[in-house]
């Protein structure tokens, strides 16, 4: 039998404080709709606050148990270390996993990726089912408890993850050009901060439940922006959306001129039905989510935007450009090809792209998207000529 001596009045205040952060999670939980981001990043999201919550549960199960004065024996004691431990590495894996899908970063290949992801897990995996569980929690001579080599190493292995989300997010701002992804960018690293000072300060008082207070404020603040950024966000690339789109473009045509020119790309997936008909609607979103990475790498800049205006149809607004459609298509292809071989797309995805410039105020928003889309459909036509040569590698890759 596994027989604990803390104080009443500690045990009932971590009851009460594990209570009031499981409150606070599950609140959030209940607000977060599928609407305010990706389907990836809800569901990371999601996972990754249920695992805080499964540990909440956990522990407030043990610290009742002693409150009540009855001896935990050593199977249970086990059972709770196990899901008080576990369920916070795999929440932290679905952190990550969270990290990885907002920064949109293609520097690993998706499979090294999967199986590098869940490589601390089976770490802990190791320390909760083996012996060495039994030195999470040391008691001194005094009856106090002190965090002991086993609680030592799961928060090395937690940090882990950590490190790695750092890593991303710091590479990940880099590329961010709008001031809401800048925004999320500093809540993820927020949350970071939170939850090293939580595990810090869980070493430090090892009775008292410092990391789930300190979880809370950085998930609250990512639900925040993420909430906050849908207003002018495509919940699927993480793109601009076609309300974003429109404003910018009203406000840069009025001041157009022959040295501050507006140009407008507008640029559709050719054949993009067919990838949803023979490989599914996933991997369609997977391609849009592809195509949106390369329109970031080749076209991002200063002063440009770049959205998603609806379904396949994207659109690249730059102020004062080169006016050089073919230099500008010629770049999106080469982009293109190189993150579509960092995420393993057996197949090309072809597009085409319209293009129209103001050097004058008094052109209308309807009429330059009008230009660019002519323009788009013409070459579209063309394109559609090798449609059964897509298809066919369409059908290609889903055999493979």
């Amino acid at each position: 039998m596994q027989v604990i001596r803390i104080e009443n009045s500690v045990l009932l205040t971590n009851v009460l404080l594990i209570g009031f952060s499981f409150l606070m999670l599950f609140l959030i939980l209940l607000m977060t709709e599928d609407s305010i981001g990706s389907k990836k990043q809800i569901i990371h999201f999601r996972l990754m606050l249920a695992g805080l919550m499964t540990s909440m549960v956990c522990a407030m199960i043990s610290n009742f148990i002693l409150y009540i004065s009855l001896p935990i024996p050593n199977g249970l004691f086990h059972i709770l270390a196990i899901g008080m431990y576990l369920p916070v590495t795999i929440s932290f894996m679905e952190w990550l996993s969270f990290v990885a899908e907002t920064t949109r970063l293609t520097w690993i290949s998706q499979r090294i990726w999967k199986t590098v992801i869940h490589l601390p897990v089976l770490l802990m995996l190791i320390i909760m089912l083996t012996p060495f569980y039994q030195t999470v929690l040391l008691e001194r001579p005094d009856h106090t408890m002190v965090a002991g080599a086993g609680e030592i190493m799961a928060i090395v292995v937690d940090s882990l993850y950590l490190v790695i989300a750092l890593f991303m997010i710091l590479l990940g701002r880099k590329s961010m050009r709008r001031k809401s992804e800048r925004k999320i960018n500093i809540a993820l690293a927020f949350h970071i901060i939170c939850v090293i000072v939580g595990e810090i300060l869980a070493v430090v008082f090892p009775l008292l439940p410092t990391f789930e207070l300190f979880v809370i404020p950085g998930c609250f603040l990512i639900y925040s922006e993420l909430v906050m950024s849908q207003s002018y966000s495509d919940a699927l690339t993480g793109l601009n959306n076609r309300r974003r789109i429109d404003d910018f473009l009203e406000n840069a045509l009025v001041n157009a001129s022959p040295e501050h020119s507006t140009e407008v790309y507008l640029i559709d997936l050719d054949c993009f039905k067919s990838i949803n008909d023979i490989l599914g609607h996933n991997e369609g979103d997977r391609a849009l989510c592809v195509f949106s990475d390369a329109l970031k790498r080749g076209l991002g800049g200063k002063g440009n935007l770049l959205g998603r205006y609806g379904g396949d149809e994207f659109v690249a607004i730059m102020i004062g450009g080169d006016r050089d459609p073919e230099s500008v298509r010629n770049r999106l292809r080469k982009k293109l090809d190189e993150v579509c071989r960092e995420n393993d797309i057996d197949y090309t995805i072809m597009f085409s792209v319209g293009y129209s410039v103001a050097t004058t105020p008094g052109i209308t928003k309807t009429e330059m998207l009008k230009r660019a889309d002519e323009e788009m459909y013409r070459i579209k036509d063309d394109h559609h000529k090798e449609r059964e040569k897509f298809i066919e590698s369409l059908r290609r890759a889903k055999i493979t």
